[in-house]
């Protein structure tokens, strides 16, 4: 990673005392290498995540189709299959958006329920960046053990990011708080009603998390996605091109229980583990990634 943060929760606000959100040192969650891994399967996947977005565009997705195998699609809950380009793009945002945080040296807090979403697989699939070189790695920004001391050395371990899914944090957003003018003390009648697919169904993937800062909704997408989604051809920057990202990842043997809902990473978050890897491994207004 190439630069480091001196408040590496410094996204959160004062609203964050209401949730059970993790704080004090990054390294108490993710030490550097593994941090740096995440970081690295975020960028592997995002690239993906815009090719998928500009291959399927706003055709819905037909999960036992030949074409779904190996996308980051068909990772989505099934919920998200009739979403159309600009959501998916948005997804891809999401994904760049919590690599750059690591890049940044900040911890990879969700700021909304696609980031819950994409901090999930990201998790799962950072061991399969084992597969790269370490020249690739280097190449990423990821901070790779020259000569590990063997006496001290232990392997990577992402157990205790899962707690940066945050229990709750869907019932944060706006559309799920009561009434401007209901007051401190509202009964139950004036709460809004939670929707029969839950506060983080697709409609609210990009809605913020009241406990973290949102995101500048005019930042847009990366130079070269915003290229390959103008029309020109996917040229991600080395070392992932979309090749190397997809034999990196083999995303086509990727399995995790569960994914059904998002809720399901809420789920893993509280019990402290994330399921397991199988690895050999023009956005519309709608969906502007603003959370």
């Amino acid at each position: 990673m190439t630069s480091v943060s001196d408040d590496p929760f410094g996204q959160l606000t004062e609203e964050a005392e209401q949730f059970d959100v993790p704080g004090g040192g990054m390294e108490e969650i993710l030490r550097p290498f593994e941090a740096g891994l995440v970081m690295a399967a975020g960028r592997a996947l995002a690239v993906l995540a815009y090719r998928d977005a500009v291959a399927f565009g706003d055709e819905p997705l037909t999960r036992d189709a030949p074409g779904a195998t190996g996308t980051v699609l068909a990772l989505l809950p099934e919920a998200c299959d009739g979403m159309d380009r600009g959501f998916r793009a948005a997804v891809a945002r999401a994904l760049w958006d919590l690599a750059d945080d690591l890049a940044a040296g900040l911890a990879p807090l969700p700021r909304c329920a696609a980031e819950e979403w994409a901090l999930g697989r990201m998790l799962e699939a950072a061991p399969a960046m084992f597969a790269a070189t370490d020249e690739e790695l280097r190449a990423l920004g990821v901070a790779v053990p020259d000569h590990p001391d063997e006496s001290v050395y232990r392997p990577p371990y992402w157990e205790e990011a899962w707690q940066l899914i945050v229990e709750g944090a869907k019932y944060s957003i706006p559309e799920a708080q009561p009434a401007v003018g209901s007051g401190r003390n509202v009964e139950d009648g004036d709460v809004p009603e939670e929707p029969a697919g839950g506060w983080d169904a697709p409609p609210y993937w990009f809605s913020p998390f009241s406990f973290t800062r949102p995101r500048d909704v005019e930042r847009g997408h990366p130079d070269w996605a915003r290229r390959h989604l103008d029309g020109e051809a996917l040229d991600a920057p080395e070392p992932l091109t979309s090749e190397r990202a997809t034999e990196l990842l083999h995303l086509d043997s990727f399995s995790r229980p569960g994914s059904e809902t998002v809720a399901g990473d809420e789920d893993m978050a509280e019990g402290g583990r994330g399921s397991s890897v199988t690895t050999g491994m023009g956005c519309s207004p709608r969906w502007r990634p603003g959370c």
